[in-house]
C-alpha cells in the first residue's frame, strides 16, 4: 500500500508538531523547568535528571552533576560547605524517604534562599554529584512560604 504525498506530509507535520510541543514542555512547563526558573540554578550540560515530583506545597528534584562539573557548580551557585551534623537540617523533605541518599561519603554543600513567595534549598554531595533541589511555594490558602 503506497501513501500519497499529502498523507506523508501530514504525518511529517504531525511528528514535528509533537516534537516541538515536547521540547516546549521540557523547557518551560516541566517540574525541572520550574525548579530551575525559581531557584535560578543553571544545571551543567549532561546533568542527569533522576526524579522530579510535585508535592502539595513544593516541588522536589534530584539530579546528578557530572563529576568534572561539581566544583564549578559549587562556586557558580555560592554553595556553602556543611558539617556532617548540619546535613539533614532543613532538608527533611528531601531526605525523609528511605534510601534517597545512597552515598553519604564526600562533602555536603548547601544554600537556601527565597524570593516572591517561593523559597528553595539546594543540597549537593561533592563526591557523588547528587544534587537535590526543593522549592516551596504558597499553599492553596495563600500562605506564602517563609520569605516575604
Amino acid at each position: 500500500m503506497k501513501l500519497r504525498k499529502k498523507t506523508k506530509l501530514r504525518i511529517l507535520i504531525s511528528i514535528l508538531f509533537i516534537l516541538i510541543l515536547s521540547l516546549l514542555y521540557n523547557k518551560y512547563l516541566s517540574n525541572e523547568a520550574y525548579l530551575k526558573r525559581v531557584s535560578g540554578v543553571n544545571l551543567p550540560f549532561w546533568t542527569v535528571t533522576n526524579e522530579t515530583e510535585s508535592m502539595e506545597v513544593a516541588v522536589i528534584g534530584k539530579f546528578e552533576i557530572p563529576e568534572r562539573k561539581v566544583e564549578e557548580f559549587i562556586s557558580e551557585n555560592n554553595l556553602k560547605k556543611l558539617t556532617n551534623s548540619d546535613v539533614g537540617i532543613g532538608f527533611e523533605n528531601i531526605l525523609k524517604e528511605k534510601n534517597r541518599v545512597k552515598n553519604t561519603n564526600g562533602h555536603w554543600f548547601a544554600i537556601e534562599n527565597c524570593k516572591s513567595g517561593n523559597n528553595w534549598k539546594i543540597l549537593l554531595n561533592s563526591q557523588s554529584g547528587d544534587l537535590w533541589i526543593l522549592v516551596r511555594f504558597p499553599d492553596w490558602s495563600g500562605d506564602s512560604a517563609p520569605c516575604d
